[in-house]
């Protein structure tokens, strides 16, 4: 019995610890850039957060509240990323109860790393400027083609000078990177199987992530 209080205390110490010398994330250098309705899945919401924070973010999970104190999007609070680097930004594709977003919506984002259980409570919509570029925060720098594809994608840039390119799952599993200079690739994903990818565009200004769909 004494030992097991022992071994409580200890643990109960160490917790502490970890949790006294967590960094705090600064929610005041993250934004919310865009919601939008996800035309290739069925009833997902795509959230693109910038992270302006010099702090990765463990397994980010990002749940949608409406004005009412509903939630609309990842009720279960559910990851899909391993992490968020800082200086980047991400689009998390979230289930969501919504078949449009209404105009003029409001709601609060809320951000979560779920290793050091701290959260940021995000108006939505809100002013970014946690020093996003111009070039970088307009997401229509660069497309895939087709989407979804089942053999070969093609990455066009537009305004944009790509230095790599990233896909990986849902799990954050990467496999395929390759360092590019130009603004239009073709990369081969026929070995890939069918499900859902993230491309990543690695720019001098920063990442940007786009879904894509394999089948």
């Amino acid at each position: 019995m004494k030992k097991l209080q022992v071994l409580i205390v200890l643990f109960s110490l160490i917790a502490g610890v970890t949790k006294t010398n967590a960094q705090a994330i600064n929610c005041g250098s993250v934004c919310v850039m865009s919601l939008s309705i996800d035309t290739i899945g069925a009833n997902t919401l795509s959230v693109n957060i910038y992270n302006g924070d010099t702090l990765f973010i463990n397994y980010p999970s990002v749940v949608v509240v409406n004005t009412a104190g509903d939630t609309v999007a990842n009720k279960n609070n559910m990851y899909y990323f391993f992490g968020q680097l800082p200086l980047d930004i991400l689009t998390h594709v979230i289930p969501t109860s919504l078949d449009s977003i209404p105009v003029a919506f409001t709601g609060t984002v809320y951000f979560t790393d779920n290793m050091t259980h701290q959260t940021c409570a995000i108006a939505y919509p809100s002013v970014c400027t946690a020093g996003i570029s111009e070039v970088t925060a307009n997401t229509d720098n660069f497309s895939i083609f087709p989407n979804p594809a089942n053999s070969e994608i093609k990455i066009k840039c537009d305004r944009l000078k790509p230095t790599g390119i990233a896909i990986s799952n849902i799990l954050g599993e990467t496999f395929y990177q390759a360092v590019v200079s130009n603004t239009l690739s073709s990369i081969d994903i026929s070995g890939l199987s069918n499900g859902i990818y993230f491309v990543q565009l690695q720019t001098p200004q920063g990442v940007v992530t786009k879904k894509l769909i394999k089948n």
